[in-house]
């Protein structure tokens, strides 16, 4: 029964959020603690709850009966209302207290205040009933008769009520608290038995019920004498004709006039025999013989021992016509030789002597895949990456990143975040989530506590099963006595809120695991693991298969074999498309990247291994919808994030595109590419520090062909051949909130910021600011877009900071206000200065080194350009081994030969910046900065 139709209603809502702004979870339950009544449909209501569930967005509504409706009495009643959130087993936090629900405007839970709990009525004694007053003892006394109206049903004694009872035998029914009239039904007999008299413990009180016969009650809902139709029992469509009589239907009569009449014939041709109608099984035979009109057998003499070279061609009169017949080439009938005329066999000097053609072939591979690249294959676009974003949110050590792309279109990312690589045994897995693709994420959760027992958590990976209902994470552990202490499973089913218990996925003493779980069409999950057995001490690639959804793992199954072939294969990813499945993995310590491919789709049979291209680390890779599969590894040297691109399945490969330099000394440890769209695929990864200790996770996008991706453009090849995208090391607008540079930047005297878009100095004093950034290479053209404003008797004192080894050590070149001009508003001098062990020299100078001495070049004379406040300028140097070119304004002002400098750290060290140094009354500006290898 519904609530009175009468009683008001008010919308009740809010919104919840947890501490790190995910939504919460959990439910509002409001009760009515008193029973009510409503005059207006004379209903009683009882008390009880409503409750509430917040959706996956936090927010929950719910239409609530009002508190102060005059038709439910007693006035004044209020809801109790109970806020629970988290698991439903065990919340994190719970508060109850009082509401009241007026009619009018919906209320808004998240602001609304307590109410004061109702109060008791007063009571009022009474003083009569029905006109009667109390009697000497204070008892009024009524009678039926002294009601009016009639006697209300729960009045009624329980004698007036009939109950049925089942009991399981005689003894049973005798013990039933019965009254007269109540029934038992006997399930030991199938009886039924009804109490005749007031004791139910008698059996002689109780009289068996008579079975009724078994007879037909109605036929087709009728009763009484029945006569039946066709219609009545839904056969109105059907005819009472002979099976000879029936009709066929319009298909099937097509169907039967389309086929073949017997009387159709199938007639012999030349060298036939048979044939004849179909009102018969009809065979075809071959007529063969060696006169006219039959067929040549296999062992027909015209045939056999006719055709040798020996005994026709030597009968042709025309070599040449046939040749020409035949469609050879002129070389077909010319003698082996080496001399002019001939033709030259496989072990000819011209080949055998020099390069073997496969060589010349392989030498030129990659400038063939160049060529190709940058010319573009149709239906196909180069493929490149966005710019890089610090993720900003890990600590020290941050490493091995894994990602997957949820059902709800979410980013879920995870990653390893220990104390440095592996000396302290102390990885725990961490876990973020972006609802924007990679632009902002969610503050950091740990999913796999480190325990502080020296078990240290590596090397993570997520992804989703293929209905979307769970999520698979793998890792691996190690400790300092085992290095690779197993394969690890946990499995998700609230998309990663929470992860259920550990499962081990191998027996192997020595394994990990660093790639996710690949499903096959079957619902197996493959996982691909790398260690050894027993005493072995090379590596191999092994296969696990789980038939349940990852609960149990079969044995593992060697894949690639690093004992047979006496090299380590480790750190296996696999990739899949369909049915095909390509697994990419580490060849050797350091030697480059291998794949074996399945050759079929249950991927119980596998092709040969074999090495694709120099390389290390782990291979992660991601085949993109378009059909291109990309791997990111990092380079043989340098450690460098780099990738190459594939179109057919793995088999041949671009050339190497680089992606990211990491600090000098230092490594890119793991990507993590996947995709997010078609033809994009998000990418992150982290670099390590040399010493291991630091190690840092950044944001960046893959895209085939150039699109706009969540954190930047990616260009095509028409935009990226003349903008040189390919050799950008680095570039940024100082496009970010103010405040301090950005992470990458190393500042090591003064204080710049970041205001209003653009790199500003921190102070107007005679301290420079001077900031660096590492990209891995000493020669780079690097160029700051650089403006002032005001003037000063000092020097302005901008530009580039080059060659950065530390505060003492480092190059610079800046322009600045000749001494003793006085007041001017522009740079009059381009100045060139050597940092070194602390002592700052100004190059032109004698006093310093008259084997560097370098003139002053003067700005505003022909040709130099002049430099002039409030515009920008881009000051611009070109380093090329042990030559500097020095330009303004794309004008060349100046040059000069550092030989001295050449194989010294001041001639190969990789960081490079800016310096600013505003006078009081100045600010300095750089809103664009870039450097090109």
């Amino acid at each position: 029964m519904p609530l009175p139709s009468a009683w008001d209603t008010v919308p009740v809502f809010g919104a919840h959020v947890q501490i790190n702004g995910e939504p919460a979870q959990g439910s509002i339950t409001f009760t009515a603690r008193q029973r009510l009544h409503s005059y207006a449909d004379e209903i009683a209501i009882l008390p009880g709850p409503i409750t509430a569930f917040l959706g996956q967005d936090g927010r929950f509504e719910i239409a609530l009966p009002t508190t102060d409706d005059p038709d439910i009495t007693p006035s004044g009643w209020a809801w109790e209302v109970t806020e629970q959130f988290g698991p439903e087993d065990r919340p994190t936090y719970q508060r109850t207290y009082i509401m009241l629900a007026p009619a009018g405007d919906p209320i808004d839970l998240t602001n609304i205040e307590p109410a004061v709990p109702p109060e008791e009525a007063p009571v009022v004694p009474w003083t009569s009933v029905a006109g009667k007053t109390p009697n000497a003892e204070g008892n009024i006394v009524l009678s039926f008769g002294d009601l009016v109206g009639t006697v209300p049903t729960e009045a009624i004694p329980a004698i007036a009520l009939t109950d049925v009872h089942t009991v399981d035998s005689e003894a049973a029914m005798l013990a039933l608290d019965a009254q007269r009239g109540d029934m038992a039904i006997r399930l030991d007999e199938s009886q039924s038995y009804v109490l005749a008299a007031d004791d139910p413990t008698q059996a002689a009180s109780w009289v068996r019920l008579a079975t009724p016969p078994d007879v037909v009650s109605s036929v087709a809902g009728r009763t009484g004498h029945v006569m039946l139709t066709k219609a009545d029992v839904g056969l109105d469509q059907v005819d009472n004709t002979s099976d000879l009589a029936k009709p066929v239907s319009a298909a099937t009569q097509d169907a039967l006039d389309a086929k073949v009449p017997t009387t159709r014939t199938v007639a012999t041709g030349t060298g036939l025999t048979g044939g004849g109608d179909l009102a018969a099984d009809r065979t075809l035979s071959v007529a063969f013989g060696t006169t006219a009109g039959t067929v040549a057998a296999g062992d027909d003499e015209r045939l056999s021992g006719n055709l040798k070279a020996a005994a026709n061609l030597a009968d042709v009169a025309s070599a040449e016509t046939a040749r020409t017949n035949l469609g050879l080439g002129d070389a077909a009938t010319r003698d082996v030789g080496t001399t002019a005329g001939t033709v030259a066999a496989g072990d000819d000097p011209r080949f055998a002597g020099g390069e073997a053609i496969q060589d010349q072939v392989d030498d030129h591979a990659d400038t063939l895949a160049q060529h190709a690249a940058a010319l573009g294959a149709p239906g196909y676009g180069t493929v490149r990456h966005s710019t890089t974003r610090p993720f900003g949110l890990d600590a020290q050590h941050a490493a091995f990143p894994g990602a997957a792309r949820l059902p709800d279109g979410s980013l879920y990312l995870v990653w390893r975040q220990g104390s440095n690589h592996w000396t302290n045994r102390d990885g725990s897995l961490l876990a973020s989530r972006s609802r924007d693709l990679g632009r902002t994420w969610t503050q950091p959760v740990t999913i796999v506590p480190y325990a502080g027992d020296g078990v240290d958590y590596r090397d993570p990976s997520v992804s989703v099963s293929r209905d979307g209902t769970r999520m698979y994470l793998t890792y691996f552990k190690g400790t300092s006595a085992v290095a690779a202490a197993g394969a690890f499973l946990r499995v998700s089913t609230d998309q990663g809120q929470t992860w259920g218990p550990e499962v081990r996925m191998d027996t192997l003493p020595y394994a990990a695991i660093c790639a996710p779980l690949v499903e096959l069409g079957t619902g197996d999950l493959l996982g691909f693991l790398y260690g050894h057995s027993g005493s072995e001490t090379q590596d191999s690639v092994w296969l696990v298969r789980s038939s349940d959804q990852g609960q149990t793992w079969q044995a593992p199954v060697r894949l690639v074999n690093g004992v047979t072939d006496a090299r380590n294969y480790q750190e296996p990813w696999a990739v899949q498309r369909g049915d095909q499945l390509v697994v990419l993995f580490r060849w050797g310590s350091g030697d480059g990247i291998g794949t074996i491919a399945a050759t079929n789709a249950a991927a119980t049979t596998w092709g040969t291994p074999g090495r694709r291209f120099g390389g290390s680390g782990r291979p992660s890779a991601v085949w993109l919808s378009t059909g291109t599969m990309v791997v990111t590894y990092r380079a043989s040297t340098g450690g460098a994030l780099v990738y190459r691109a594939s179109r057919d399945g793995g088999v041949s490969w671009d050339a190497e595109r680089l992606l990211s330099r990491p600090p000098t000394g230092g490594m890119m440890t793991y990507a993590s590419p996947i995709e997010t769209f078609t033809g994009e695929a998000f990418c992150p990864y982290t670099e390590e520090d040399s010493a291991g200790v630091v190690s840092r996770l950044y944001l960046s996008y893959l895209s085939e062909g150039g699109s706009y991706t969540p954190l930047g453009p990616t260009p095509d090849t028409r935009l990226a051949v003349p903008t040189r995208v390919d050799d950008v090391l680095y570039a940024t607008e100082f496009n970010q909130p103010d405040g301090p540079p950005p992470p990458e930047w190393t500042v090591f005297s003064g204080s710049p910021a970041i205001r209003g878009g653009r790199l500003v100095s921190g102070t107007q004093d005679t301290t420079p600011e001077r900031l660096v950034v590492d990209v891995g290479t000493a020669d780079a053209t690097v160029e700051a877009h650089l403006a002032f404003t005001g003037g000063s008797t000092t020097q302005i004192g901008y530009g580039l900071i080059l060659r950065y080894v530390d505060p003492g050590n480092f190059l610079m070149v800046a322009a600045e206000v000749a001494t003793g001009t006085g007041v001017d508003l522009h740079p009059t001098q381009l100045n060139v200065y050597r940092n070194y062990q602390g002592t700052l020299y100004r190059w032109y100078s004698s006093t310093w080194n008259t084997a560097f001495t370098e003139p002053t070049v003067t700005l505003g004379t022909a040709p130099n350009p002049a430099l002039y406040s409030t515009s920008y300028n881009r000051l611009k140097a070109e380093m090329r081994g042990r030559v500097i070119i020095f330009y303004i304004n794309d004008v060349m002002v100046h040059w000069m030969n550092n030989s001295t400098d050449a194989t010294t750290p001041l001639g190969t060290a990789t960081r490079h910046g800016i310096v600013l140094n505003a006078p009081v009354g100045q600010q300095q500006y750089c809103r664009r900065f870039t450097m090109i290898g």
